[in-house]
């Protein structure tokens, strides 16, 4: 079996805030912080560029191969191990909201359902709520239904948290609830590359968004889909390692520009000029890597998402600056009101920039 690497989020904030859950418990980002002078009181959380983590399931950690049937037809047919490099999503197509899984080759599942509203806040959750769903289970062995449809039972399914419940942390109202397009269903159907299109049922056809050439111009599926026949939801096979893995490589290049300037301010030898100048160009930094997201994602999304998120960034902007405001006025005029100033805003900006690239499937 290939190795495969396999993330989700614990919560997708579209917010000044993002905490991204990974298997093992770790947590990413975290908030910037620098070694405090005696007149400048520092950021809240711990210092760190080790901004993410990934749990790397392989050949010895993962669950075992399915044990190859005696059968010729059976031992040539469809297994999971084929799918141990495809992540399966069912989404808006924005990152707005989406369910995604992955599926092991014994047949074990687990996944992620999530959403975020930014405007929906309260008292104890100024930063929005995240509407989330974590789960996992057991799907029996394929039974094929013609040359490129397979069927599988759904033998159990679980929740780590229980539908209807919620809890506040860090300031966020998370919400937990049935994951969206794996509920209410004992079965689930696999559909393989190559399947022809018009053997696909209508609402899938419509549901699951194609790659490759013109529409007109395929005639059959070009990636791995799974259908909840229930729910009419189609999930997406997606290869995980592509673009997540830039994406990924593009935040460890940022990471390592920032890794300096935040030892500087780290110099308890920095002089109160030098530390506000640091400090700005960190938050230029942040700056520069938060616009070049967003112009990918402007040039990406179209109608409604694009609405959505332009949206959700002009509150985020205004909360940003509002927030800036009250830390350097914390300061008054003296000459820490930049460093004060540009901290909360490097900080922000970074969490902010982690929240948009969940729309690429980094979480």
């Amino acid at each position: 079996m290939r190795n495969r690497t396999w993330r989700w989020a614990a919560g997708i904030l579209a917010a000044a805030v993002c905490s991204v859950a990974l298997p093992g418990g770790a947590e990413a980002p975290s908030d910037i912080e620098v070694e405090a002078s005696s007149d400048v009181a520092a950021e809240p959380g711990a210092a760190s560029s080790d901004v993410t983590e990934e749990s790397t399931a392989t050949a010895s950690d993962a669950p075992q191969e399915l044990d190859t049937a005696s059968s010729e037809d059976v031992a040539q047919g469809f297994t999971y191990a084929e799918l141990a490099n495809i992540e399966f999503g069912f989404s808006s197509g924005a990152g707005a909201w989406g369910t995604w899984m992955v599926i092991y080759s014994d047949g074990s599942f687990q996944g992620e359902y999530h959403d975020s509203e930014m405007g929906d806040m309260g008292e104890g959750y100024p930063h929005g709520s995240v509407y989330q769903s974590t789960f996992y289970g057991k799907l029996g062995e394929p039974e094929q239904v013609n040359d490129y449809t397979y069927s599988a039972k759904v033998l159990s399914m679980e929740l780590a948290q229980e539908a209807g419940t919620e809890e506040i942390r860090d300031e966020i109202r998370y919400v937990y609830t049935d994951p969206y397009g794996m509920s209410g269903t004992d079965e689930i159907l696999i559909y393989l590359p190559q399947t022809p299109l018009d053997e696909l049922p209508e609402n899938l056809f419509v549901a699951v968004s194609m790659s490759g050439d013109p529409a007109e111009e395929r005639k059959t599926l070009d990636m791995y889909v799974l259908y909840n026949e229930a729910e009419y939801a189609g999930f997406r096979g997606f290869e995980t390692e592509d673009l997540v893995s830039q994406k990924r490589a593009e935040l460890e290049e940022t990471e390592e520009i920032a890794a300096p300037l935040l030892d500087a301010l780290n110099d308890s030898r920095l002089d109160q000029a030098s530390r506000n100048e640091a400090s700005g160009e960190l938050y230029r930094v942040w700056d520069d890597k938060l616009n070049a997201v967003w112009r990918e994602l402007m040039e990406q999304l179209d109608g409604e998402a694009k609405e959505r998120l332009m949206d959700q960034e002009l509150q985020w902007i205004e909360y940003k600056e509002a927030k800036i405001k009250a830390a350097g006025e914390e300061y008054g005029e003296s000459s820490m009101r930049p460093l004060a100033e540009n901290l909360k805003g490097a900080k922000l900006t970074r969490f902010r920039v982690y929240s948009l690239l969940s729309y690429y499937g980094y979480r």
